[in-house]
């Protein structure tokens, strides 16, 4: 039977209030729960993290040098988490009776990279290397001998005398701390304009190691109180682009769309695939390359189905769990799936992403334990042949699944169980689902997926590309495409038969045009429109900020005329596939949209032509 792979559902939608929750018992065809695509739940995103200035004079303070983007978003979340104060006052304040505020101070004195730059060096060449971070300048006699004492008896570790000499240095009042405090306050706002230009350079990978280290200290040891922090941001765009690798890579990875991973049971329609090859962290020869992995722009993470992995990849994962683990409940619109999180290698095209967390679906050691608020949702999607592919990679606008929405409370998406049980919990962003393209190395601001135009009457299959990276090498530049602003949870407004819909977006893991049935087009028993000859309709796009509109025409046929039942195998690709879309407030823009044009996605955070994404243009 035909079914869709459907993107993560909407907070804002629940199961019940849309039409095609749950199948209707059909077993050829296009079946009822296949009248909706899958759009993955995405959590309200938070752009600026209030920690963001706090953790950069930590990172100044105890190693001289701006924080990475990958170490400022797992200390703030993790400062999140124990509900730590925002500010360095605060946080000496709460140091001793807050222990996981402790111990996160502590961990930079016992971290590889202060082994690096420190290593059994005595307190004094420590306590002279805070006081040059901090104040560019060598501590006066009596204040050395009090920080060299303090460290050397013990009552005071490494960590905290970096936080209490930051903190000394904010709120001295005396005519040198005055200069002090502006000296502070500037290698802080150039910090952070360091962080965020390695972001928006695509230089994560690259402001990494002992080397790219010492190019950002010895940029930032060039600060003192005098300095013009805006005319500085040349300095640092210069600093950061130094840094970048100008070896390209290959890019591009090839998308099929055919009938899918187990066609005698669910073809597939209007689905696209790509092949990626996972290695085991432990055992990196270890790898295993796996097809008809569902391209989805409408939920972030890679998931795959237990089943498809051989046995000795899923013993390397299983061995993973050395006590309590991990696991999701991702639901969508038809149900739901239940897995744990597993940590990989992903390699597709010539890009890697290290440490990648995904989603093993359906795993049997953890089968048993899945909550009740997890499988209230509807069916179990947890197989090959319910959830309609081998698994799904997630290419869409965000670098987690869940974002601050999980990272701040208990959700009910994230769980950690015992043998036993399962307990609801509040996940750090580190420890989510995570979006492949944001770890890769140069190309990990998004994703342009290419299909060619096809014929209204339907193939027996296509294919296109998937291509890494916007505006980072010469074969993935936006041009002259329009570019769309989406709001914090990925959507924008479509206007359809004059009703604005608020909550539309565009989706590739979608398999047809999901839209409300305003014009009264026929509808078949099996959910999708079929006109009595074919609709040419219009829709306008219109960007979350008002900033670009365009007007799309697109056509709605009879799926169920133009292909019959007997070449059901036959055709995987029809173009004018429509059905009611149970939620009033939102037009899915699914993968017919896709075909005849280049799809460009910038995830959250990353600058194209001056915008900053969540984007998507065409």
């Amino acid at each position: 039977m035909y079914r869709t792979i459907k993107s993560l559902l909407l907070i804002a939608a629940s199961c019940a209030a849309l039409a095609a929750c749950g199948g209707n018992g059909q077993s050829s065809g296009l079946s009822g729960d296949a009248a909706q695509a899958k759009h993955l739940t995405q959590a309200q995103k938070s752009t600026a993290s209030p920690y963001a200035t706090v953790v950069e004079q930590l990172y100044v303070a105890y190693f001289g040098r701006p924080a990475d983007p990958t170490g400022l978003s797992n200390f703030g979340a993790q400062l999140a988490t124990a509900n730590a104060p925002t500010d360095i006052q605060g946080l000496l304040a709460v140091y001793s009776s807050n222990a996981t505020v402790k111990a996160l101070i502590d961990s930079f004195g016992t971290s590889n990279e202060s082994q690096k730059l420190y290593g059994n060096t005595n307190p004094t060449s420590f306590v002279q290397a805070v006081f040059a971070n901090v104040l560019g300048r060598t501590p006066q006699t009596p204040g050395l001998n009090f920080w060299v004492g303090a460290l050397n008896s013990g009552s005071i570790t490494y960590g905290n005398a970096a936080l209490q000499i930051m903190a000394g240095a904010l709120a001295n009042n005396t005519a040198q701390g005055v200069i002090d405090t502006q000296l502070v306050n500037n290698r802080i706002a150039v910090a952070l304009d360091f962080t965020g230009q390695v972001t928006t350079q695509n230089a994560v990978s690259d402001y990494s190691g002992a080397t790219a280290a010492a190019t950002a200290r010895n940029m930032l040891a060039q600060v003192d109180s005098k300095t013009d922090t805006t005319a500085f941001d040349a300095t640092v765009n210069t600093t950061v682009a130094s840094l970048i690798s100008s070896t390209p890579v290959n890019n591009v990875a090839p998308i099929s769309v055919d009938s899918g991973a187990d066609p005698a049971n669910v073809a597939s329609l209007d689905e696209p695939y790509v092949s990626v090859t996972i290695c085991a962290p432990s055992n990196p020869g270890l790898c295993q390359t796996i097809d008809h992995i569902l391209v989805d722009t409408g939920s972030n993470g890679l998931r795959i189905i237990s089943t498809v992995l051989n046995p000795s990849m899923a013993a390397a994962l299983s061995a993973q769990s050395t006590g309590n683990t991990l696991n999701e409940c991702t639901t969508f619109i038809d149900g739901y799936t239940w897995g744990p999180i597993r940590t990989v290698t992903l390699k597709i095209a010539g890009e890697t992403a290290s440490n990648l967390n995904m989603q093993v679906i359906g795993d049997p050691d953890f089968a048993p334990l899945v909550p009740g608020s997890c499988s209230g949702s509807g069916k179990a999607e947890n197989s090959v042949i319910t959830f309609g592919s081998n698994g799904v990679i997630g290419v869409g606008l965000f670098q987690q699944d869940c974002g601050s929405y999980c990272s701040d409370n208990p959700v009910g998406t994230y769980f950690m169980c015992s043998a036993s049980t399962c307990n609801d919990s509040a996940t750090p962003l580190a420890q989510q689902v995570t979006n492949p393209i944001s770890l890769f190395a140069h190309d990990n601001n998004g994703v342009i997926i290419s299909l060619p135009a096809v014929a209204q009457g339907g193939a027996a299959n296509t294919s296109g590309t998937m291509t890494f990276g916007v505006n980072t090498q010469s074969d993935n530049t936006v041009g002259s495409a329009s570019v769309f602003q989406m709001d914090n949870v990925g959507n924008f407004t479509t206007v359809f038969n004059g009703t604005s819909l608020p909550n539309s977006f565009i989706d590739s893991g979608s398999n047809g045009l999901y839209f409300p049935n305003l014009t009264n087009i026929a509808t078949c028993s099996d959910g999708f429109y079929c006109p009595s000859s074919p609709l040419t309709l219009s829709a306008t796009m219109r960007a979350s900020d008002a900033s670009n509109s365009q007007l799309i025409q697109f056509v709605i046929g009879d799926v169920d005329t133009a292909l019959g039942s007997t070449q059901t195998q036959n055709y995987a690709v029809y173009v004018p596939l429509g059905a009611p879309n149970g939620d009033q407030t939102s037009f899915d823009w699914g993968l017919p949209f896709f075909f005849g044009r280049n799809v460009f996605v910038v995830i959250e955070g990353k600058t194209i032509n001056g915008k900053v994404g969540p984007l998507v243009a065409f």
